[in-house]
């Protein structure tokens, strides 16, 4: 999202020289901890703080050329250039994988939960696209590379 807080001010105003990566990252990070009322103990890294980290693997196109990281990372980094992260000193994702969870159950979950909160809101949810997965698989188990066929 942090891209939106870069490129919108530009096309908003018609103007090349407003929303810089540079402030959408402050935004995301230092003013985003003093916006919660939390920047005395997150938002930048320093020493008595609570770090979450997250380091980009930066061999890939969206990083390249390497003129200007901050820009790479605002406007072209996604989530598949994700490599570590650290939270509160634990690290969560290695080599740009998940562990600690399984990840087919958090999906369950969010699924659930998705589910639970449409139903209590009363709003009925459509898709004009249906969900297709390989013959004999439900989701959880297409993630997995289980299979039901015997």
């Amino acid at each position: 999202m942090m891209w939106l807080a870069s490129a919108l001010p530009k096309d908003g105003r018609m103007q090349t020289d407003v929303g810089a990566p540079e402030t959408a990252l402050e935004m995301a990070t230092r003013h985003g901890a003093r916006c919660l009322g939390l920047q005395d103990s997150v938002g930048s890294l320093e020493v008595g703080k609570q770090a979450d980290i997250v380091a980009f693997s930066t061999d890939r196109p969206e990083w390249h050329p390497m003129l200007h990281p901050v820009q790479n990372l605002v406007l072209s980094a996604g989530a598949g250039s994700v490599k570590s992260v650290w939270v509160a000193g634990r690290q969560l994702v290695a080599n740009g994988s998940l562990f600690h969870h399984d990840v087919a159950e958090l999906l369950d979950r969010a699924d659930d939960a998705s589910r639970a909160l449409i139903a209590r809101s009363g709003l009925a949810v459509s898709s004009d696209w249906p969900l297709i997965f390989p013959p004999g698989r439900d989701r959880v188990q297409a993630l997995r590379g289980a299979s039901t066929v015997t």
